[in-house]
This record gives structure tokens, sequence and C-alpha cells, in this order.
């Protein structure tokens, strides 16, 4: 019983992990492409 119960528990725990990790590897591509911009700005203005 606790066994079934546990890999719910996990698999459950992983789905919101990777909706999570899907959403964070977006918003770090966000910023990347942001800073990296910014810095192409910054180096063409010098």
């Amino acid at each position: 019983m606790l066994q079934t119960f546990l890999s719910v528990e996990v698999s459950g725990f992983y789905k919101t992990f990777d909706k999570i990790g899907g959403v964070f590897l977006y918003v770090f591509l966000i910023l990347f492409t942001l800073m990296f911009l910014y810095a192409m700005v910054k180096y063409v203005k010098r």
C-alpha cells in the first residue's frame, strides 16, 4: 500500500517539477537573449 502511494507521489512531483523546469528554462533563455542584446548594443555604441 505504502509503495503505490510513494510511486504516485513521486510521479506527481516529477510532473510538477517538469512544468516548473520548462517555464524556468524559457525564462532563462529570454533573460540570456536580453543580456546578449544589451551587451551587443553597449559594445556597438562604444
